[in-house]
């Protein structure tokens, strides 16, 4: 029945949920717009998803063959034809609709000038493998005549990695150095580019007063949970579906807040890289969070000698802020200070992940208990685009163990 849907993503049937996932990312990198120039790619791109949208379907959904087969049994066949080709239509819809939405976004990836600064991180990083390879076969031959033969045999590890290395990177040569087009032809582009997108030049910025929005807006998608699914298939076999809606808020913004938003960044970046350098301490976390702390207070100190708000204070909320500072107490009292030094109990790993289910079970739920609707409102006042959403419901990230902590760190560095 669905023999066809497996011949498009060139698998059997019987296929697990994750061949036809694997496939389908087969498919789609094939024909990717940057990569298949054909006129049918698009063409070709919805059938794949199409095929993946049916076939996961009958992967995770036994009430999905269970339909089928009722109506198979019937002697009338045509209501078993509509009903899949309704499946069909709608799934003919939502791929075109997915696909036209990628295209936007993939546009808009490749504007904003990560793109091309990936492409050379990636040129960049498999030169430097080359060099590393090279050295692991050339170190441990040099430490053998230098300094003990036995060398040579203890390092035999690093030996055979950089051999493994080198011949997978001439097996494929001609696609490991070969160079891909940049979405920008030259730096004066890149930079005018990454800077301008807004022509919406009447509206003020945000972030600066006195200054045109004629740059590109600050971007933050909010959500909010409509409906929450619970299907059990057996033993282990429980699955957890949110139904969301998703808002993308755009805060008019100008070159001089973007220019003193990124180099924030950079600033926060920097400090936890240098940290982790430089500080003589036994911990590294000790070094993460003293960096961080360091990044945070200079990229503080930038924004207000420039008058410019900062655009990550929607962070500030009271769940947020509970969580920071039953982390770092946490933190402290498993650390042992000693001459200058940090030391961390061996125990702090496993607290720490405990911690971590812990704050979403326990913190937020007696926030919301005594706060209400404001335990996840910023403390400082937002643009009326935040105030408004937050008034129907919607949040910034959704609540789920972990990510509720690597979601707002990962958005105040970026």
């Amino acid at each position: 029945m669905y023999d066809h849907y497996y011949k498009i993503l060139d698998l059997k049937p019987g296929a697990t949920q994750e061949d036809i996932k694997q496939a389908f990312r087969k498919k789609a990198l094939l024909y990717h717009p940057d990569r298949n120039p054909a006129e049918d790619a698009q063409t070709s791109f919805v059938a794949a998803y199409e095929a993946y949208e049916i076939l996961t379907s009958v992967a995770q959904n036994r009430q999905f063959h269970d339909v089928h087969a009722k109506f198979r049994e019937k002697r009338n066949n045509k209501e078993y034809y509509d009903y899949l080709r309704d499946i069909r239509r709608r799934a003919r819809e939502q791929s075109q609709m997915k696909y036209e939405k990628w295209r936007e976004q993939h546009e808009a990836y490749k504007k904003s000038g990560i793109y091309d600064a990936l492409l050379v991180l990636n040129m960049f990083s498999r030169y430097v493998l080359v060099i590393v390879a090279v050295g692991m076969i050339i170190i441990p031959i040099y430490l053998s005549f230098t300094v003990d033969a036995y060398i040579f045999f203890a390092m035999m590890f690093f030996w055979i990695i950089g051999i493994s290395s080198l011949v997978y990177i001439y097996s494929n040569r001609k696609h490991f150095f070969k160079k891909q087009a940049f979405y920008y032809k030259n730096p004066r582009e890149f930079w005018k580019g990454i800077q301008y997108v807004s022509k919406r030049n009447d509206q003020d910025c945000y972030y600066c007063k006195g200054y045109a929005a004629d740059a590109r807006p600050y971007k933050h998608s909010m959500l909010k949970v409509s409906d929450i699914k619970l299907s059990n298939s057996g033993p282990l076999l429980h699955n957890v579906n949110y139904r969301r809606k998703y808002h993308e808020l755009n805060i008019p913004r100008g070159k001089k807040a973007l220019i003193m938003h990124r180099t924030t960044s950079m600033i926060k970046i920097l400090a936890i890289i240098v940290s982790l350098v430089i500080l003589d301490l036994d911990s590294i976390l000790w070094r993460a969070v003293i960096g961080g702390i360091i990044g945070g207070i200079v990229s503080t100190i930038l924004l207000f000698v420039t008058r410019t708000r900062s655009n990550h204070t929607w962070l500030l909320t009271p769940v947020i802020l509970t969580k920071l500072i039953i982390i770092l107490v946490v933190l402290f009292f498993l650390s042992t200070f000693l001459e200058g030094n940090v030391y961390t109990s061996e125990f702090l790993p496993a607290f720490m992940i405990i911690l971590l289910f812990l704050l979403d079970i326990l913190v937020e739920p007696l926030l919301s208990l005594l706060l209400g609707k404001n335990d996840r409102r910023p403390l400082i006042h937002q643009p009326s685009p935040f105030r408004e959403y937050y008034e129907k419901g919607y949040r910034n990230y959704l609540d789920i163990p972990i990510w509720t902590i690597i979601y707002p760190l990962f958005r105040w560095l970026f």
